[in-house]
């Protein structure tokens, strides 16, 4: 008997959404797909076959002003601005779902790239600038005003779950 393989490969999307601080009205909403780098991809294959015992986990998310084009090669955002403490993390079904709040101050202006840091091999994300295993990197242009919050969730899941 043949076995028939079924490629799936795993996705992320990066969800802005930008809120007034005061009346909490919704200024704008985003969802971009990303690409997960060759390190994120390398180490969850390690934890998968239990070569890397370190826990693999998101642990930051990360807003920059790069326009560079994201690569798969990437180690770290073309400028890291601002990083945040995941505020919440959760799995259902197939999907992790892992979000940071940004607060009214924390970062204004244009960003150009979302990342997601964490902790993978040797490498420990930390709330220093450009820490951590960069596990995905994408392009944007969210533009967050003073007076404004960011809402940031990474949602990284299989293609054909």
């Amino acid at each position: 008997m043949q076995i028939k393989e079924i490629p799936i490969g795993l996705f992320g999307e990066y969800r802005a959404v930008v809120h007034d601080s005061i009346t909490g009205e919704t200024k704008s909403d985003q969802i971009m797909r990303n690409l997960i780098t060759t390190r994120g991809l390398r180490y969850t294959a390690q934890q998968l076959a239990g070569v890397n015992t370190n826990e693999l986990q998101i642990r930051h998310l990360v807003v920059g002003t790069s326009s560079t084009a994201p690569s798969i090669s990437d180690t770290k955002l073309g400028f890291e601005s601002v990083r945040e403490t995941v505020s919440s993390a959760n799995e259902a079904g197939a999907v992790a779902s892992i979000s940071a709040f940004f607060a009214s101050g924390d970062f204004v202006g244009t960003a150009r790239e979302f990342g997601a840091y964490g902790d993978g091999g040797d490498t420990a994300s930390t709330f220093a600038k450009d820490t951590g295993m960069l596990f995905s990197h994408v392009a944007t242009t969210t533009t967050v005003s003073v007076g404004q919050t960011l809402t940031l969730t990474y949602r990284v899941t299989c293609q054909e779950c």
